[in-house]
């Protein structure tokens, strides 16, 4: 997708949204007394919605589900209450001077006026360009209804002068739809309120549909989206359990969005006709649904990869694989973030060589990287490489605790499991003696640590301190980490890091001399609990994660004078960031000790079956007082 199409897109966003809220103001000054004071429960979002629908997010309940995503108990901590109370004070205060009087509405009364259900939706008509629709529950007595009431006037007096029309024509059934328009918008934006609901879409067909389906009638050729067999797969495969409901719903379907989109740009839907050949046309879709605040979890996210079977092309090509979970021993147990996945390093090679092939041209790859890559280096890619990987990838992010830096504190690490290490160790060796008869290549040494050699990467001096030199003018003298890469066999892996500092902490942690992930009760605590919901011991890809570490790295950036000086420095340029730093000197940040408690674990596993890849993971509730 161009600049130009961004550019396309984003305007008419701009404009529908504009168009949707005056919708909404002009709907609600005109029926505001029609709300039935006792409203028969309606059909679901889905029964109304169309089978063409591609993009689709739902929250049960606005003003129930927010809250839980900051977290209750986090709101209710008469610690951390301050702080945040006074960061939403000056949020409302920078919205007041920048757009309040434009809107006509204070940030609150935006927050306040969905008071129910919400939901987001693309449509894709056959034949058509793509429609998007909004849905809102809304409580006419509300004091934000009455804000949106009074704005009303001000939002149609301002886009008069741009050549606003307002129509309005009753259905059948006598539901009134207004329509707008303004001549340079490509779209014009229809909406009616009906039993408290507030319903805008850019096209009229689509909300006479949604009414007649709110009756009860069915919709000629077209049903709805709760009979599509994409939607309803992945959300039969997200159910949560009856104590545990799901407060947040999305699918989205890929490549029947981008069809739409691109409908008319030729370019483009060349393109897409490529997709079989890759394999990607097997991507169906994607969705999941999340639940919060449950009495053991603060939030259960269930999400799903629809996939076509067989699959072929990239998606055979990159195929997860299950494999051994069990953190390797030198994954330490206060990393802040885990990833392992399993892979198959001949099937992956196998496809690529098929699939570089079918575009460029049989014996094309062998051509291309195989042979190039012999005389380069004087090894066979397959026996040399692809056979001495055991296919598990392993991604690892650490903070140092006792470090000195502020930015660009997380150091990384990613590991690439090995069949045979010896093997692995002659392969380095080799290419090391290559590459170091090339000009131009960074400096490598071997330094040794708990009786294991590492490979660092060091750069010149002079080019190290033009890099010091750049960021010291972006950031002042606020201390940030610069990128130092090593790498070392370890374990039966191959383990690359941007940090010396992180890569001796990995070597410690496989002698033992730091906590492993692999020995922690809690870490293996929650990894019980997912494989027994997913109901496999044999994941395809595992995730973990503690917040602690993060939290912790940012408490002490914002509360370290020099990051308050940089502020003070930024302020006359960025008048948000002159408040902020007021703010954040008369309501300090609290102590980590405070918000420690707080700060629990997040897993994940990822599983495979004949539908896809499925993805499950939760966060246990704060420790009670």
């Amino acid at each position: 997708m161009n600049e130009s199409n961004l550019r396309s897109i984003s305007r008419r966003s701009g404009l529908f949204a504009a168009c949707a809220v005056l919708c909404l103001m002009s709907v609600l000054a005109s029926t505001s007394t029609s709300f039935a004071q006792d409203v028969p429960p309606r059909p679901s979002t889905e029964d109304l919605l169309p089978e063409t629908t591609v993009v689709y997010f739902q929250i049960d309940n606005v003003q129930e589900t927010l809250p839980k995503l900051m977290s209750a108990e986090i709101l209710e901590d008469e610690n951390i209450a301050p702080f945040v109370e006074r960061m939403y004070q000056e949020a409302e205060a920078a919205y007041a001077e920048s757009a309040q009087d434009k809107v006509g509405m204070t940030l609150q009364q935006i927050r306040d006026l969905p008071s129910g259900e919400m939901c987001f939706a693309v449509i894709a008509p056959r034949r058509k360009n793509l429609e998007v629709l909004v849905a809102i529950e809304i409580d006419p007595e509300s004091e934000a209804a009455e804000a949106a009431l009074g704005s009303t006037d001000h939002w149609k007096e301002q886009l008069s002068a741009q050549g606003l029309t307002e129509t309005v024509k009753a259905t059948d059934s006598g539901v009134e739809i207004y329509t707008y328009n303004i001549p340079d918008a490509p779209r014009q934006a229809h909406a009616f309120v009906h039993d408290g609901w507030f319903v805008s879409c850019t096209s009229r067909d689509e909300l006479i549909a949604i009414l007649a389906r709110w009756d009860g009638l069915e919709v000629k050729k077209v049903r709805p989206l709760s009979k599509n067999r994409k939607f309803v797969t992945i959300m039969n495969r997200c159910r949560d359990t009856e104590d545990v409901q799901p407060e947040i719903r999305f699918f989205v379907d890929p490549i029947s969005l981008a069809r739409s989109g691109f409908r008319g740009n030729g370019g483009a839907l060349v393109a897409m006709n490529f997709l079989p050949t890759l394999g990607l046309d097997g991507v169906l879709g994607f969705g999941g649904s999340a639940a919060f605040q449950s009495e053991q979890f603060k939030a259960v996210f269930h999400g799903h990869l629809l996939l076509a079977n067989p699959r072929a092309g990239i998606l055979e090509m990159l195929a997860l694989k299950p494999g051994d979970s069990e953190p390797q021993p030198w994954v330490p147990a206060d990393m802040s973030n885990y990833m392992s996945t399993h892979w198959d390093p001949q099937q992956l090679i196998t496809e690529l060589e098929k699939l570089v092939n079918t575009i460029s041209g049989e014996s094309n790859f062998k051509e291309t990287v195989v042979g190039p890559f012999q005389e380069e280096t004087g090894m066979d890619l397959y026996t040399d490489i692809i056979d001495t990987l055991d296919g598990r990838v392993t991604f690892v992010q650490w903070s140092d605790p006792d470090g000195q830096y502020l930015l660009n504190v997380a150091c990384n690490s990613i590991a690439i499991g090995l069949q045979d290490e010896e093997k692995a160790k002659e392969v380095i060796d080799t290419l090391l003696a290559k590459f170091s008869e090339e000009e131009d290549v960074e400096n490598i040494e071997v330094v040794a640590h708990e009786g294991v050699d590492m490979w660092v990467v060091s750069q010149p001096e002079e080019r190290r301190e033009r890099r010091q030199a750049r960021i010291e003018d972006r950031t002042g003298d606020i201390p940030m980490r610069l990128p130092e890469a090593a790498f070392c066999l370890l374990d039966s892996s191959l383990v690359f890091c941007d940090s010396v500092d992180m890569m001796k902490h990995l070597i410690d942690t496989s002698r033992g001399k730091a906590g492993a992930l692999a020995q922690d009760e809690e870490y293996s605590k929650q990894m019980q609990t997912l494989l027994r919901a997913a109901g496999s011991d044999v994941p395809c890809a595992v995730t973990y994660s503690k917040p602690d570490g993060p939290i912790k790295d940012l408490v002490r950036l914002a509360s370290d004078d020099r990051s308050k000086a940089f502020l003070d420095s930024v302020s006359d340029e960025v008048p948000a960031l002159a408040r902020l730093r007021i703010a954040l000197e008369e309501e300090p940040v609290p102590a980590f000790e405070q918000l420690e408690r707080h700060l629990k674990p997040a897993g994940m596993i990822v599983t495979t079956d004949d539908t896809g890849y499925h993805m499950l993971t939760f966060q246990y509730a704060s420790d009670e007082e």
